[in-house]
Parts: structure tokens; sequence; C-alpha cells
């Protein structure tokens, strides 16, 4: 019969083991993504406001196309894509399940067409102001972005960086052209008649 001392040292001796063999299997890798923010901004909200709107250009530098399916801030209490579509003669705001990322390509997100909509934010979007996004990507990754808010009519990332007095710590924009030929260009961007007027 074994002693209570042998029955210990075996138990240490198992421990042991099963201890090497868990530090021995292989980590998961954390998963990484080809897609690169650029220019993001957001619109400065009224001080009752509870909704807000952002933008930015993504670029998707792989081989692989990937998507944006959700996305969060600690900024609001959740959020939603977004983009307009055409109703007869009424452009309408629509929520949508994903943001579609072509690979090697960029895809713009402006007022007037594909968004981000901030819901429940916690008090006013204020000028200068800027804070954190995270984009969770059909691919799994998630990518974090810094948005700086601008004035309450900018129109696109320069004025809201001018509005903000923003520093270079701030992505710079790059000038992209949209293609409106569908054959023309990588863009993938909805047509919209007045930008200006829609979040």
């Amino acid at each position: 019969m074994l002693s209570q001392r042998s029955v210990l040292l075996w138990s240490m001796i198992c421990l042991i083991t099963i201890g090497l063999a868990a530090a021995a299997e292989p980590q998961a890798e954390p998963a990484t993504t080809s897609i690169q923010a650029e220019a993001a901004w957001a619109r400065a909200t009224r001080p009752s406001a509870s909704v807000g709107a952002g933008y930015l250009n993504l670029v998707n530098t792989g081989a692989t196309d990937d998507a944006i399916i959700a996305a969060r801030s600690p900024r609001c209490g959740r959020m939603e894509l977004h983009t307009h579509i055409l109703e007869g003669e009424v452009m309408r705001m629509v929520e949508i399940e994903r943001i579609e990322l072509p690979a090697q390509s960029t895809t713009h997100l402006r007022p007037g067409s594909l968004h981000l909509m901030f819901f429940d934010l916690e008090g006013p979007l204020v000028v200068g102001e800027t804070f954190a996004v995270i984009l969770s990507l059909k691919s799994g990754s998630e990518l974090t972005v810094s948005m700086i808010v601008g004035g309450a009519t900018a129109r696109n990332y320069e004025e809201a960086r001018s509005n903000a007095g923003a520093q270079t710590r701030v992505a710079p924009a790059t000038d992209t052209p949209v293609v409106d030929d569908c054959c023309g260009g990588h863009e993938n961007d909805a047509k919209v008649s007045d930008e200006s007027e829609s979040p």
C-alpha cells in the first residue's frame, strides 16, 4: 500500500506534468487585419441630441474581401451601420447588416452615403473632441479608430479637422477620388444627390 507521502509525491508529479503540457500547447495568435482606417471624423451635436454620425475611409490592402459587421464605442450606448437609398424622389436612411470592404480598394463612409450612427450618446459630441470607435470585421479581427469631432456643418474630414484645430497625431486624409462609373475603379460608395444634408 502506498504511503501518504508517496501519494502526495505522485500527485505533485501529475500536476507538474499537466502544467508543462498546457504550457507547451500552441497559443492562438490574435487575429490580424489588412484594413486601415483613415480620415475618421464626426459632426458636433446639439447638447440635447442623443444621436450622431461618424465617417471615415477604410482601405483594404489585402487580397481577400472583408466587411464591417458591427461597431461600438464607449461614447454611446449602441451603434448601427447605415446607408441612404433613393425611394422615388426621397432619399431615406436605412440600417444595413454590413459594410463591404472589397480587396485592394477603398471604401468611403461619408455624409449622404455609408456611415456609422451613434445612439444614446453619453453627452454631446463637442468640437475638438476625439473618441474611440471599435469596428468588428467579418474576418474576426477588430479595428480601433480614433475619431475627431468637427463642426456641426462640416462636410468632410478636412473641414472637421480645421474646425477642431486638430494636431498632427490625427491620421491624415487621403484624396482618393470617388469613381461613379461601375467599371471605372474600385471605389465602394453610394451615389447621392446632396451629401451635405444627411448624416
